[in-house]
């Protein structure tokens, strides 16, 4: 069972937010920013949102108000807003949520185990939205994406890695396995979306153990493919 906390990976840089606690922070609402993977038109009460063809990173951003519907859930989940930074994510049914904040991170996780009473979980969502990253990097949150994804290269086997520009983000997707010496492996999908205009770092993770990845995959791609972020936080 891993413990929650808040950071991209397992130290990968000492210039990496290091908060302590559970976190995560994937989300994002705003102005016009909706990625999608394919080309759709959503309108949250009535208010017609742009869309951008996301043609690497399979997850969508829409503007989204904290008085603003929701599209529809599929089947199988519903919408958890993430009232401090304006967004939304899905959340399998039976799921669980739970959220942190501190200093300027805030952090959201959607586990399939109770994170409460186990104090840690291994199947889940992790999101974290970092603020002010140049302040606290030196680098514009798009550098200091591109620079976390070349260290994990360099500490892992990339299975897969891909960039995407929508509107004011950047994005970077890779996954990987960690299967460290005499303990579980673990198969782990982060998707970094960087918006420079703002400071401010989304840091979304995935993972669930590797003897269970396809199962636990089914529910992370939906998730993936439909973040709700705020392009103003």
């Amino acid at each position: 069972m891993r413990r929650c906390r808040f950071c991209v990976s397992r130290s990968w840089s000492n210039k990496s937010p290091q908060p302590t606690g559970v976190g995560a922070c994937s989300s994002a609402v705003a102005g016009d920013g909706f990625w999608s993977p394919v080309a759709e038109l959503f309108s949250l009460d009535g208010l017609a949102m742009r869309t951008y063809i996301l043609i690497l990173i399979l997850a969508s951003v829409v503007s989204l108000r904290a008085e603003d519907s929701l599209p529809s859930a599929p089947t199988g989940y519903s919408w958890q807003r993430l009232v401090t930074i304006k967004s939304a994510v899905l959340k399998p049914d039976g799921w669980f949520f739970k959220q942190t904040k501190k200093g300027q991170t805030d952090g959201f996780f959607v586990t399939k185990e109770d994170i409460d009473k186990s104090g840690g979980f291994q199947t889940g969502l992790t999101l974290n939205c970092i603020r002010d990253v140049p302040k606290k990097t030196g680098q514009a949150p798009s550098d200091y994406a591109a620079s976390m994804a070349d260290t994990a290269a360099t500490k892992f086997q990339l299975v897969e890695r891909t960039t995407s520009k929508q509107g004011p983000f950047r994005a970077v997707r890779f996954r990987y396995v960690d299967a460290p010496a005499g303990k579980e492996s673990i198969t782990i999908i982060q998707l970094m979306i960087a918006n420079d205009k703002t400071g401010t770092l989304f840091l979304v993770i995935f993972e669930a153990p590797t003897s269970s990845w396809s199962e636990a995959w089914k529910s992370g791609d939906v998730i993936l493919k439909k973040l709700l972020l705020d392009d103003e936080t």
